[in-house]
């Protein structure tokens, strides 16, 4: 009772014009806290917040969408924590799993060497020519960590080489909290 017509009160000042943003969490067993489903049915949007990485600096977060109602989308930050700005990260690097960074980590280590063909990457890391997952992983990061095109002896092979990390993201503008863009 207590919880919904604190909510109650607050869409009142949203409807008045007014932004709200609530942060809540989960017990450290999962479950929710009393009166969070009152949370989660009277908002408009609603995040999914996870510290994706631990950076030398601070770390980086990714929001998910939850619920949304006004064409939200998912987003990745980095945060520094010695000056505490915010700055826009590639949202695709941001939900890299675990798999796929030591895949790509292990690709990008042998394209450093040389370009290979795709059963020269694969044999190289000892995976089955017909391994969906490295195939994938492969077609997935294309234009971000490598490039491929048709190539070797015959033509009809494709050959990957890694690329430079160099390309700036046109959204890479810093945020600080004390109101200075940097």
């Amino acid at each position: 009772a207590k919880m919904m017509s604190l909510m109650s009160l607050l869409m009142n000042l949203r409807e008045c014009g007014a932004t709200i943003m609530a942060l809540h969490h989960s017990t450290k067993d999962g479950r929710a806290f009393k009166g969070s489903n009152h949370i989660r049915n009277s908002s408009d949007c609603m995040y999914f917040l996870q510290k994706v990485a631990n950076l030398e600096q601070g770390f980086e977060v990714l929001l998910s969408v939850q619920k949304e109602r006004a064409g939200i989308k998912d987003q990745a930050f980095f945060i520094n924590t010695k000056t505490l700005n915010i700055k826009n990260t590639d949202l695709q690097n941001a939900k890299i799993s675990d798999k796929e960074e030591a895949f790509i980590d292990k690709v990008l280590k042998l394209l450093n060497e040389k370009s290979l063909s795709t059963s020269e990457i694969l044999s190289a890391l000892d995976v089955s020519r017909s391994d969906n997952f490295s195939r994938n992983t492969l077609e997935k990061f294309k234009g971000v960590f490598w490039e491929s095109e048709l190539g070797g002896e015959n033509g009809r092979t494709f050959v990957w080489k890694s690329l430079k990390a160099d390309n700036k993201d046109s959204n890479d503008k810093e945020l600080s909290l004390f109101g200075d863009e940097l």
